[in-house]
């Protein structure tokens, strides 16, 4: 099963590891759950003791871009969708170099 140190401490180095592999240097996170869903991981933002925070890619469609006047001030590109999921809800981790989209690729927050 998977938990914080994994999160934490395994996934960031084997993404590392990855994006070596990668032209662009870059890769996707795709994380599968024991229902059967799955998502597509923009960023992980917390490793909590029962969950992980993490912002994703829509589903269906394309991320929604933050208005030009919000990203000057700070904003990111994406308005994305942020969820906690419990560890025990997670089947599986797919690391590829794979990209969906240009500007769509896993971002290990430091």
């Amino acid at each position: 099963m998977f938990n914080a140190h994994f999160f934490r401490d395994v996934l960031p180095a084997h993404t590392a590891q990855k994006a070596k592999n990668s032209a662009e240097g870059v890769v996707t996170l795709e994380l599968h759950l024991q229902f059967g869903g799955r998502y597509k991981v923009a960023e992980i933002v917390e490793t909590a003791d029962e969950a992980v925070i993490i912002e994703v890619y829509p589903e269906h469609g394309d991320a929604r871009r933050t208005p030009r006047e919000e990203r000057q001030l700070g904003a990111p590109p994406f308005e994305l969708d942020r969820i906690a999921l419990a560890y025990g809800s997670i089947s599986q981790v797919v690391i590829t170099t794979e990209r969906a989209r240009k500007d769509i690729g896993f971002h290990v927050r430091r």
